[in-house]
């Protein structure tokens, strides 16, 4: 059962004390058995605490269930104070309620999925990573590609991971929690936006990176096994350290296997090309043209030098 269904379930336990204490709004015994419910309804205030924006949950809801916590110890507590809780809890869990956003909804022309009902202002925040992807896409004169290739988005509060993208049935999953933050990137302004265009570029290696162009973004990695972690290549194998030197791969992450290398290589290539070395841009503008898709309009971005790509790709033949 998800965590929403577990909340619906208490919400529904209180609205039924509730609509005892509107019958009955002087009856001690009926408000204190309000009082007394609405602290065996744990599970929407975990919800609550997850899923709404923190502004809400700190301001609206949690200043709530404190008074009546605070009144279920109080034994002598008086009716007015009880009912007063009561009405305030009510109010807090309406709010709380207008604030989320539908089950599924549609943002952008893509079909989103939000099972646990989060708050829309964590949602939106979440997908500001697709507004930046689908705004450079377009810049790049390569927007169908974004808009072909995601088949839907589905928001969890626990991903795993900050997102993933299912190149099979071109699902991208966000973690609403991290992405809404409104973190920074590493090379670029926004976190959210760095993370779904790496995610994407799982999607572009798996579908269009093929034949020719597969073999060349490959052939440096053969021999070298995936590892989970990619400080270890720096501090107990020196020989694979030495193999990938040479490919001046952007992020330290991206050494743990030829796909991460894919996928930030191509994150950077895309949003802050100016970061990459001439080689680690090579390498990916080589796979790119060789897929022939997508290739061309997206190496607009780097195609003035033509003198040092000779070069590079010249060097570069040397290492591979």
């Amino acid at each position: 059962m998800s965590l929403w269904d577990d909340a619906v379930k208490d919400l529904n336990q209180f609205n039924s004390l509730y609509a005892q204490v509107e019958r009955k709004p002087q009856d001690l015994a009926v408000l204190r058995k309000c009082i007394n419910g609405i602290n065996k309804v744990p599970k929407v205030s975990v919800w609550a605490m997850k899923c709404l924006a923190p502004d809400t949950y700190k301001t609206v809801y949690l200043p709530a269930t404190r008074e009546v916590s605070k009144l279920a110890r109080d034994k002598e507590a008086p009716a007015d104070l009880l009912l007063a809780a009561i009405h305030q809890y009510k109010k807090a869990v309406q709010t709380a309620l207008d604030s989320t956003a539908p089950e599924s909804f549609t943002y952008e022309g893509f079909n989103v999925v939000n099972e646990e009902h989060i708050s829309d202002e964590l949602c939106r925040k979440a997908l500001e990573g697709v507004d930046f992807l689908k705004a450079l896409f377009k810049k790049r004169g390569v927007k169908d590609l974004i808009e072909q290739g995601i088949a839907r988005i589905v928001l969890v509060l626990d991903a795993g991971a900050s997102a993933f993208f299912h190149a099979g049935t071109r699902e991208l999953t966000l973690s609403v929690p991290e992405l809404s933050k409104g973190n920074a990137g590493r090379f670029i302004d926004t976190f959210a936006g760095e993370t779904v265009l790496h995610e994407f570029g799982h999607y572009v290696h798996r579908n269009y990176i093929t034949g020719e162009a597969a073999e060349a973004w490959d052939e440096p990695w053969e021999g070298l096994p995936s590892l989970a972690d990619p400080h270890a290549l720096r501090d107990s194998n020196p020989k694979r350290q030495e193999r990938l030197d040479p490919l001046e791969i952007v992020t330290e992450y991206g050494k743990t296997d030829k796909y991460e290398d894919f996928a930030e290589t191509f994150m950077v290539f895309m949003s802050a090309p100016e970061k990459l070395t001439p080689t680690s841009k090579f390498r990916m503008q080589r796979a790119l043209s060789l897929s022939g898709l997508y290739g061309k309009p997206v190496l607009r971005l780097s195609s003035k030098d033509h003198v040092l790509a000779l070069r590079v790709a010249a060097r570069y033949a040397k290492l591979v």
